[in-house]
């Protein structure tokens, strides 16, 4: 995704420019791509559709998403060309918006290019806050950029609906802002989207207090849950909930008020904002001027759910403190929502006797062996037992072979390893006995993070139209030899092996 959104930002830029001028009318214009006066008429037979993300289900885009192939989804947002009209080129496609929902218009057939966005509409105009805004006839703003560094078309608040747009073309203009305009239509306004949950760690946290840090829950299945690490900077209370004075000479037991709240809309039958741990030490603390029910917790690293089904919040005490131990140097490993622990350990020279060390219990010692100079990520299942280690960045293949994205987090991974020259990396895959073609890309990542950074590009005088689908590399099933130079702006190679 990352080299699209690089993509993104360089054509974003060349449509700024010239954009004041070519979209200062409001209303749909005679004159332009495919016009009396414009250049002269060139048929377009590119595919245009719609990536991005909605807020809600419902929304047009949840399916698709940012990428380049989601199962049946991309039908769903692809413009229609009209074909009653024969003298220009009018593509339209009718998409559900919630506020929030963000999008590109991409061209298809070509390569999946990240082609239209704000600036691309009729009627839009420069904002100093937004970059680009497009009003409608009661002077509000119905989409806007995110920020002058995201084109995004996003669609503003309150402005909720179905709506209807218009693309207009002409490739044989020779300036990108020629050869397209945006129109747009509200076909139906619809309710507010509502999100009943979307739950926050709030309280003593990070030794701001309350009102000052929140931390954000992640959601799987209606199962919310984060990990929170309190310090001794967070032990601001007495045992009773009251706060300790600057000046208090205070020698009892020392907590940390911490709830979950819900930001979210709430549900129709209740509009409970908070929730804290019936079985956990409990007071009322003071929070914004009103009484509200928290949790005592003392120092240390605490597992937080919140089950939405039961409307239950659980605080429980990590007491396991793992850290890898190589030789001299020592680096705690972080607690993780799905129970492992990682960390990133750096070393400037080769280390023997590399393990993991419990700190904060009593389990035995798990051996990692000996590691060469590098930077290294480690993660550790204690439920399992099972340690991953890897250079923290590796090249690997992700595609329909493996997963996409998560195709580095595999146990298995299709990993590239460093060629004897310099700079070029490689791997050997045996694709003989697949059925369908295969579509990939080269990505950077690991094991934790998965896909990092997307490569795209064939090398020179390799890959043709024929080779591609979309944006991503296509090959039929075979055995190749696969290699990206990161000496050349990261471009792909492949050889297929006859043997």
């Amino acid at each position: 995704m990352k080299s699209k959104k690089i993509v993104a930002l360089v054509m974003s830029a060349a449509m700024v420019v010239g954009a004041a001028s070519m979209f200062a009318a409001c209303k749909p214009e005679e004159d332009g791509p495919g016009g009396t006066t414009g250049p002269e008429f060139q048929v377009d037979n590119e595919v245009y559709h719609c990536a991005g993300s909605s807020k809600g289900p419902e929304g047009s885009l949840y399916e698709q998403g940012w990428n380049e192939k989601a199962e049946g989804a991309t039908e769903k947002v692809t413009f229609v060309k009209d074909a009653a009209v024969t003298n220009e080129n009018v593509f339209k496609l009718e998409m559900k918006l919630y506020a929030g929902d963000e999008f590109k218009i991409v061209k298809a057939t070509t390569g999946w290019t990240w082609e239209l966005t704000t600036a691309a509409f009729v009627d839009a105009q420069e904002d100093a806050t937004y970059n680009w805004v497009v009003k409608n006839d009661d002077d509000q703003i119905v989409f806007r950029s995110v920020s002058s560094s995201n084109s995004n078309i996003t669609l503003n608040e309150g402005m909720d609906g179905i709506y209807e747009f218009t693309l207009k073309t002409n490739p044989a203009a020779t300036e990108h802002a020629d050869q397209y305009k945006i129109s747009y239509k509200l076909v139906q306004k619809i309710d507010k989207l509502r999100i009943p949950y979307n739950m926050e760690v709030w309280g003593d946290l990070n030794g701001f207090g309350f009102g000052s840090n929140k931390i954000a829950m992640t959601n799987k299945d209606g199962i919310w849950s984060t990990v929170i690490d309190i310090t001794e900077k967070d032990l601001v209370r007495k045992e009773d909930g009251t706060k300790i004075t600057t000046d208090e000479e205070y020698t009892g037991t020392k907590y940390s008020a911490v709830y979950v709240s819900n930001v979210g809309d709430g549900e129709t039958d209740a509009d409970v904002k908070v929730f804290v741990d019936a079985n956990a030490k409990k007071a009322t603390v003071r929070v914004d001027g009103e009484d509200v029910e928290a949790n005592l917790l003392t120092a240390g690293k605490w597992n937080v759910t919140f089950d939405q089904n039961t409307k239950t919040v659980t605080f429980a005490a990590i007491k396991d403190d793992w850290n890898i131990v190589a030789g001299a140097k020592e680096v705690k490993l972080e607690a993780q929502t799905n129970g492992t622990w990682v960390g990133t350990i750096e070393l400037t020279e080769a280390a023997t006797g590399v393990k993991l060390v419990n700190k904060g219990g009593e389990d035995a010692d798990v051996t990692i062996g000996d590691l060469a100079a590098g930077t290294w990520l480690v993660q550790y299942n204690p439920e399992t037992g099972k340690v991953r280690y890897d250079t923290n960045s590796n090249y690997y293949i992700a595609g329909s072979i493996n997963g996409w994205g998560d195709a580095p987090k595999a146990e298995d991974p299709l990993k590239l390893t460093e060629s004897d020259t310099a700079g070029i990396w490689e791997i050997t895959v045996d694709w003989s006995a697949e059925t369908e073609n295969i579509l990939f890309k080269v990505v950077r990542g690991n094991f934790v993070a998965g896909a990092i950074d997307w490569y795209g590009h064939w090398q020179d005088g390799q890959g043709t139209t024929g080779d591609n689908d979309g944006d991503n590399f296509k090959l039929a099933p075979g055995k190749y030899h696969i290699t990206i130079d990161t000496n050349n702006y990261g471009k792909i190679g492949y050889e297929l092996i006859t043997e």
